[in-house]
């Protein structure tokens, strides 16, 4: 085989960025053309879920459903240091439950202060909401027949997910302008003080 062709056998075979987000997230452009069809034909997708290989366009929606909720924990883990406005927004909400407690005759462990609770509930509920999530949207396919009978669970299972993935990425960017929303008024305000 000669140099050129040897070469030219090289580029083809070239691992670009597309293959790095695959490999990271399962996503890549058609995971994102994906997202925009489940907004503009929503139909087409849920053709596709019929098909074992998406009809090859589509990114599974389990995965990209999955994607979009480790994109939206990533941010949130990053809000839930112990000096982030989401741990002392569930500081001010814990400080009532433990003086509640108190009152009701609750023994409190010693030393355990409103923040230390709602670190500690924070970080439970991000780390746990996606896993419960995923499970009962996976096992909401067995009595959900809303597609007819004589769809396949898997089907079910695929058309649950492509169904909830608008609404999940709609949220995402509410979460977003919201935390950012909420840092700016913080750094707004500190100016003013």
């Amino acid at each position: 085989m000669s140099v050129e062709k040897q070469s030219e056998k090289l580029k083809t075979n070239l691992v670009g960025f597309d293959d790095f987000l695959e490999d990271l997230f399962g996503l890549n452009i058609k995971g994102l053309k994906t997202l925009l069809t489940c907004f503009k034909s929503p139909q087409d997708y849920y053709r596709a879920a019929w098909s074992p290989d998406w009809q090859g366009k589509f990114t599974p929606s389990f995965r990209l459903w999955f994607t979009i909720i480790a994109i939206t924990f990533f941010f949130q883990f990053f809000w839930a240091s112990p000096d982030s406005i989401y741990v002392e927004d569930m500081a001010q909400f814990a400080e009532e439950i433990l003086a509640r407690r108190k009152a009701s005759g609750t023994v409190i462990p010693e030393g355990l202060t409103a923040k230390m609770y709602a670190l500690r509930e924070v970080k439970w509920s991000l780390g746990l909401t996606p896993l419960f999530s995923a499970l009962f949207l996976i096992l909401l396919a067995i009595p959900y027949r809303v597609w007819g009978n004589t769809t396949p669970f898997i089907v079910r299972q695929r058309n649950i997910f492509i169904t909830i993935i608008p609404s999940t990425a709609i949220a995402l960017i509410f979460i977003l302008v919201g935390e950012f929303g909420a840092l700016y008024t913080c750094v707004t305000q500190s100016d003013l003080v």
